[in-house]
């Protein structure tokens, strides 16, 4: 009779011993499935992030070629500024100068308008 109730705490042990294992690899599995999509929606966000850096970077570099063209505009156009005498020019010749003056506000203020797109 002993031996029966041996057997019968052996084997209710190793069903235990069964179930409670399943009961953890099912919440492993779980877990695992969890952390799966964790991973892929992190990926994905990296990917959009590496994508936007990829975004400003090209801006920026478009930015900085327009910036240079600029300076160097300004450069040359002050360059041309300082070998004339606007004042001597103005005084002998006003229609001259009122229509340099109008057409190069005309130019800035087309130039305003295209690159904040008419707004």
């Amino acid at each position: 009779m002993n031996k029966i109730i041996l057997y019968a705490i052996i084997v209710s042990a190793a069903v235990g011993y069964f179930i409670y294992t399943q009961t953890r690899m099912q919440s492993l599995v779980k877990s695992n499935a969890n952390l799966t999509t964790s991973l892929e929606a992190s990926e994905q966000n990296m990917n959009n992030y590496k994508e936007a850096i990829d975004r400003q970077q090209k801006l920026l570099s478009e930015v900085s070629s327009a910036k240079a063209a600029a300076e160097q505009q300004a450069r040359d156009a002050l360059k041309a500024m300082e070998e004339h005498d606007l004042g001597y020019l103005s005084e002998q010749k006003p229609e001259l100068i009122e229509k340099a003056i109008n057409r190069g506000t005309k130019n800035v203020f087309k130039e305003i308008e295209s690159t904040t797109g008419g707004q």
